[in-house]
């Protein structure tokens, strides 16, 4: 009997695809986890999961023994910090929660300094629930900006659970084949992963683009592959006065920003181009006024190229914090461009080898 011969049976296929989907998922979590409790410094991060009656801790990161108590657990909403942000009770940021008298009463207050929380919306309005920040003392100084960073990684990861379950819903469909499956690798499984595979990528890319060029106030944001001669404009938000910097554009290395920043010859910082002395000789690239740059860089430590961001104008108020803004979303470019790419060859490998059987 041919392997799929039940229209109702569930495809290997959907079956793997739906790990994948898990496996990065998880991908994206981790690193908007790492990245909220690094920059806040806070003792751990999580992401939660809301429906009427409970909360479930989808993910937590940092303090060993927080994570081991916490991850996985389920309480009622009344116990919840969560609920309260969402329900407007207490602010997204609680420097002390003993100060906090609608926080008095909860039993985690009791080992619970501080808290910064904010929803994970889908594109809806729906709320799937939060990513928050957690002390075990009370801390001082997180501002308007850390706030906006949290959001900025709610964002994040709202597109990312949105698409992948998305997707994995479209495939389940696509993926019900006849009672007669053809041998080999049906071409049309192999081209609609791939097509999806490239959407979902791009799909978080242009959500890193976007906070970059809106925390910053740039003209555009973009990445780029650079090799050793040219530089692609793989994908692109927003628009500069420099008629070449558009998304697909291919310029020889040599006359591009992001390879004298890789190479060390420009700060990642260059406020105003016209006064750094390494640009004056790049005649391609013109008509911009500010410029930023990280290098995007693969969990083997290859450099896959950059993410940047340009203004028309100089722009003198650019600093540390912008930059390590810039950093956290390449890494989450990285994660995902690797988690892409990694789950496809496994994908493409094994669809390969799972011909039907006799």
């Amino acid at each position: 009997m041919e392997r799929g011969a039940k229209e109702d049976e569930p495809s290997e296929y959907v079956d793997l695809l739906e790990k994948l989907e898990a496996a990065q998922e998880s991908d994206v979590v981790e690193q908007a986890l790492s990245a909220a409790r690094e920059h806040l410094g806070m003792d751990a991060a999580y992401i939660t999961t809301i429906d009427s009656r409970h909360q479930s801790v989808h993910a937590i990161l940092g303090d060993p023994d927080l994570a081991e108590r916490y991850q996985d657990s389920v309480l009622p909403i009344e116990q919840s910090y969560c609920m309260r942000m969402l329900n407007g009770d207490i602010p997204n940021v609680v420097p002390d929660t003993h100060a906090q008298p609608a926080l008095h009463d909860l039993a985690v207050t009791r080992e619970i300094g501080a808290y910064v929380g904010v929803p994970v919306r889908l594109s809806d309005g729906r709320v799937h629930g939060t990513l928050c920040c957690v002390s075990r003392e009370p801390k001082d100084g997180i501002d308007a900006d850390d706030l906006r960073f949290m959001q900025t990684l709610a964002g994040i990861v709202a597109t990312r659970l949105e698409r992948a379950r998305g997707d994995l819903a479209r495939l389940t469909e696509r993926f019900r084949r006849p009672a007669k499956a053809p041998a080999g690798l049906p071409s049309e499984y192999a081209d609609a992963v791939s097509q999806i595979k490239a959407a979902r990528e791009s799909d978080i890319l242009e959500r890193a683009l976007s906070a970059a060029r809106e925390r910053l106030g740039m003209d555009a944001a973009y990445i780029a592959r650079v090799d050793s001669r040219e530089q692609t404009i793989e994908i692109m938000v927003g628009k500069t006065n420099a008629e070449v910097l558009v998304e697909g554009a291919v310029i020889p290395v040599e006359e591009t920003y992001c390879a004298r920043m890789l190479n060390g010859e420009i700060p990642n910082i260059v406020a105003d181009v016209s006064a750094e002395p390494a640009l004056r000789k790049v005649t391609v690239i013109r008509d911009i006024g500010a410029y930023i740059g990280v290098p995007v860089k693969l969990a083997d430590g290859r450099v896959h190229g950059s993410l940047c961001c340009a203004s028309n104008e100089p722009r003198p108020g650019l600093g540390e914090s912008d930059l390590r803004f810039m950093y956290v979303l390449a890494d989450i470019v990285a994660a995902q461009i690797d988690q892409a790419r990694g789950s496809m060859v496994r994908l493409t490998n094994r669809l390969a080898g799972a011909q039907p059987t006799s």
